[in-house]
């Protein structure tokens, strides 16, 4: 006789995928890069692309959390990312890795395996990087 979901059942079993996610360390992350499991971390390392405007503000917000570190950044403008290396600096935070190439300058930073999400703000590479996942 096949295993029918009753009532019973769904309830334990929900108990128990509860249960697993609350434990601390028994959870698990798909690691997109290598297609492993891998423990979830306390924080992410994020690599932004473009920081102008919009990037800009999207750096400010990653650094005013304590479960982020923005590792890495990537502009075609020099008075970009200046300007974000200033506030990177008087926020207190590590300097991230300057990626500047052109307007494909970001594929270098996509090789970075020390990277665990981007924001792409630059709409030069929003198109390419979709294309790309």
């Amino acid at each position: 006789m096949p295993n029918k979901m009753n009532r019973r059942n769904f309830i334990q079993t929900s108990a128990l995928a509860g249960a697993a996610v609350a434990v601390p360390g028994t959870a698990t992350a798909l690691d997109a890069k290598s297609q492993k499991k891998t423990p979830f971390r306390s924080t992410l390392n994020l690599g932004f692309i473009g920081v102008g405007m919009r990037g800009y503000g999207h750096v400010s917000l990653a650094l005013n959390r304590s479960d982020c570190n923005v590792v890495a950044i990537c502009d075609i403008s020099d008075v970009m990312i200046n300007r974000t290396l200033k506030m990177v600096e008087e926020k207190g935070a590590k300097a991230p890795k300057v990626y500047k190439n052109g307007e494909r300058g970001y594929l270098e930073m996509l090789k970075d395996d020390s990277i665990d999400a981007y924001d792409a703000a630059a709409w030069l590479a929003i198109t390419p990087l979709s294309e790309q996942s």
